[in-house]
């Protein structure tokens, strides 16, 4: 195989490779500009307009309980503190670039952008 055929090969593998991202993208383009994890909701809305399905949800997340034990005398006492459970709100977007390409899925904790999943192929926009 000559060099140049050898550094197609390299070449074409190298962008196979590249091209299958993982399903949790850190970022996402809407026309020519880009949104990452981190950024708000209103920095996405302006960046990719508003979204073809929204959801809000609260989900209840604890904050992991401790115990403490500590030696008196002949007797080990533990105590332990109780779980603290707080509120996040949740959002999910799901953006549709129509069948040629795939959906989007955004998800959103506290107002910022924490997750990008890839869908299925969108549907065939509205005539």
């Amino acid at each position: 195989m000559t060099r140049y055929r050898s550094l197609q090969l390299f070449t074409f593998l190298a962008a196979g490779l590249l091209s299958s991202a993982p399903a949790g993208a850190e970022s996402m383009s809407c026309g020519n500009r880009l949104v990452s994890t981190g950024d708000s909701l209103h920095q996405v809305r302006s960046v990719c307009g508003a979204p073809d399905v929204a959801s809000h949800r609260i989900e209840y997340q604890a904050v992991p309980a401790h115990s403490t034990c500590s030696q008196r005398g002949d007797k080990l006492i533990c105590q332990n503190d109780i779980p603290q459970f707080f509120a996040v709100e949740i959002d999910d977007w799901v953006y549709d670039f129509g069948r040629n390409r795939f959906t989007r899925r955004l998800t959103f904790e506290k107002g910022r952008l924490t997750g990008i999943d890839t869908g299925s192929y969108g549907q065939e926009p509205p005539q």
